[in-house]
């Protein structure tokens, strides 16, 4: 299809998420011409990654403070710490099935999650194993194009673990509480953290 692109005060038939949705328009990251990546780039992660960086650069406060901000999780600088019943079994779960059409983007985001210090590569012998879980969050139309790393999300079932696990006894604050704090505050904000569990470091011991 031939596109021609015309410079004048003109009434569009169709609008740009129109295009989008039609698949007429793609968005192309022209980074990717030059890199060895095989990782296949749809409308919707080309979007997504043109929104992210769109905002970042066009946000006077994400602009100014762009040492704060980033579309990768931080890490908080105290450690949780995880104490296990020695009294329990551990249990151990084989994997769960891959549909073939998530292998490469499970892979992809493995090993994405170990280069961010996420996950850490475990090869020695360990007591428990929780199967993973591959979660498809490609909803109506995205469906029709093949998923990415972006666009599954990948879970741990760790049921037997968490009835094996001592927890610590933590008081919660109430609304009122919380709501005296707030007295004579003039503004608000919130903040949305990248992946907020991921930047809980934890402890590194052996379960």
């Amino acid at each position: 299809m031939l596109y021609l692109v015309v410079d004048g005060d003109f009434t569009p038939l169709l609008g740009c998420e129109a295009c989008l949705d039609l698949e007429v328009l793609q968005f192309m990251d022209l980074s990717l011409l030059d890199s060895t990546s095989t990782e296949p780039t749809t409308i919707d992660s080309s979007r997504e990654r043109s929104k992210s960086t769109t905002t970042l650069e066009s946000d006077p406060v994400l602009k100014d403070y762009l040492d704060c901000f980033s579309n990768k999780p931080g890490m908080l600088p105290s450690k949780v710490h995880l104490e296990v019943d020695s009294a329990v079994t551990p249990a151990v779960h084989p994997p769960r099935k891959i549909p073939v059409s998530m292998l490469d983007p499970t892979r992809q985001k493995l090993r994405e999650m170990e280069e961010d210090g996420i996950i850490v590569k475990e090869e020695e012998h360990t007591p428990w194993v929780s199967s993973m879980l591959v979660i498809d969050k490609r909803k109506g139309k995205e469906k029709k194009n093949p998923p990415t790393k972006d666009n599954i999300r990948l879970c741990i079932d760790p049921r037997d673990l968490n009835r094996a696990l001592k927890r610590p006894h933590y008081q919660m604050a109430t609304v009122e509480q919380v709501a005296n704090k707030l007295t004579g505050a003039q503004i608000f904000s919130t903040l949305d953290a990248c992946s907020g569990f991921w930047q809980l470091p934890l402890e590194r011991r052996k379960l």
